[in-house]
């Protein structure tokens, strides 16, 4: 039996396992080294994405608009300016749009552009393009989106000159406009200074109202339908000449500074009506119509006493000299009465009407229109007398007219046609210039013309045309009258 030598199986113990516990230890030594690594490149990692998730928080926390030149988002401008104001420059993110209000700052204010798709540089112009002769100052935010967020731009137009010195004109319009915010069924109506504005049924038919300014009055309490004709304002008087409907009858009405004076008796059956007012000294004449038995009588009531003209419509009135002209018709013929005599203006051949009437120094202009056949149908020519002598103008009716240093304005109508002339029942508004046809892009009829200084006012459908520019109402306008502001 071999003896076991201890010692030396000890000693290849001691060898083996040294040798184990060398490769081991070796592998381990690597297993640390990379541990180590994977950890230092794993906060590497950590440490990056925490760094552009930082960078993306600080994105988010950026501005979506930043406006370079913030002294321009407050303007002022004075009432006599019409001016290019200081453009915005600013920087969206996103997609961007522009908000005005109120809206109706349009009609003085031009913005360009209103928006756009793109994030990027962007400049917005301003532009004042109409005068203030409203008499009071005027103000318009226009807002910037992009998101959720918003820059915000305040304009002024002040209703003074730069010296201080009061500035512009009245503007008033007469027509007529329905009820437009109710309240369980009642609408809130602003009445004239010096009388209470008050709750009113609101109805569907038209109210008799006035325009001062943009500003609508209504003359009535909405309870009958009624229409405001004609306006003429003197010595601070506003005069109204009108109509209201009771369903059996109507009334011819006169309102002077919102107070309604009757002109008719109401009688039933017979219906009323009051065209044009025009003041001359202390006396106040008003032209309309009463129609009873199928028949109509033209009539002038001067101060309030009713004359009879005979049969017929007076459509327009105007005193000078002394003298008292009214225009209008009796069936087909086109009549101009000058005080107690009359005077036709067409021979009846065709049907015609003498719708408004003008007096400058010696010169009475009469504008109207006469039918003639056409196309297999009838169509009217618009004319103007001048001292009786007459001067086509073009297809349509003429409706209004106004002279100025030498000038002639001609306000009225036509209607559309299709290629081959049948007319159309939309009509177009004209204007005539010493008889010249002028560009006119609305819709609806040209009803009344004023001028003031180098302002040129056109009553047309639910607008007022200044100058080119289109000012709507809320209502339709049939007369408009202006008023220098001392």
């Amino acid at each position: 039996m071999k003896s076991i030598d201890f010692k030396t199986m000890e000693a290849e113990n001691h060898e083996k396992h040294g040798a184990y516990l060398k490769s081991h230890t070796s592998r381990g030594t690597m297993n640390v080294f990379r541990c180590v690594l994977l950890t230092f490149l794993a906060m590497c990692i950590a440490v990056m994405l925490g760094a552009m998730t930082g960078c993306n928080d600080k994105e988010d926390d950026k501005p979506k608009i930043m406006v370079e030149n913030r002294d321009a988002l407050t303007q002022t401008f004075y009432a006599d300016e019409k001016t290019q104001g200081e453009s915005i420059t600013f920087t969206t993110t996103d997609a961007w749009m522009l908000v005005i209000e109120p809206w109706e700052a349009e009609n003085w204010l031009s913005i360009s552009p209103r928006g756009g798709n793109e994030a990027g540089e962007h400049t917005v112009s301003i532009s004042i393009v109409d005068t203030n002769t409203s008499g009071e100052e005027r103000t318009v935010s226009i807002i910037i989106w992009c998101g959720e967020e918003m820059a915000e731009i305040n304009l002024t137009q002040k209703a003074t000159t730069r010296s201080g010195s009061s500035y512009g004109r009245d503007v008033y319009v007469a027509g007529w406009s329905n009820s437009a915010h109710t309240f369980h069924g009642f609408a809130f109506v602003p009445s004239l200074p010096g009388l209470k504005d008050g709750y009113y049924r609101a109805n569907n038919f038209p109210v008799a109202s006035l325009w001062k300014n943009g500003e609508r009055y209504h003359l009535t309490n909405g309870l009958n339908s009624s229409v405001a004709n004609s306006v003429f304002v003197t010595d601070n008087d506003v005069y109204v000449a009108g109509y209201e409907h009771y369903g059996g009858y109507s009334n011819a009405v006169l309102w002077k500074n919102g107070a309604a004076h009757i002109l008719s008796d109401g009688t039933y059956n017979v219906y009323v009506y009051a065209n044009s007012v025009f003041v001359s000294g202390k006396d106040v004449y008003v032209v309309g119509y009463e129609s009873k038995n199928n028949k109509g009588y033209a009539i002038l009531w001067k101060n309030g006493v009713a004359l009879n003209l005979g049969e017929g419509i007076a459509y327009s009135v105007c005193a000078s000299g002394g003298n008292v002209f009214v225009a209008g018709r009796d069936g087909n013929i086109a009549k101009l009465w000058i005080n107690d005599g009359v005077k036709n203006l067409s021979d009846g051949t065709n049907s015609a009407s003498a719708n408004s009437v003008f007096v400058s120094g010696n010169d009475v202009y009469v504008a109207g229109y006469e039918e003639y056949e056409a196309h297999s149908q009838n169509v009217s020519i618009a004319k103007i007398w001048k001292n009786g002598v007459v001067q086509n103008l073009t297809e349509g009716e003429a409706l209004s007219v106004y002279e100025l240093d030498g000038n002639v304005y001609v306000a009225g109508f036509d209607h559309e046609r299709l290629s081959d002339g049948t007319l159309l029942n939309k009509m177009v508004p004209k204007l005539w210039k010493n008889g010249i046809e002028q560009n006119f892009a609305d819709e609806g009829s040209a009803n009344s013309v004023f001028v003031s200084g180098s302002e040129l006012y056109v009553a047309a459908g639910q607008s007022l045309w200044k100058n080119g520019i289109t000012n709507y109402l809320s209502g339709i306008a049939f007369s408009v009258f202006v008023v220098e502001r001392n």
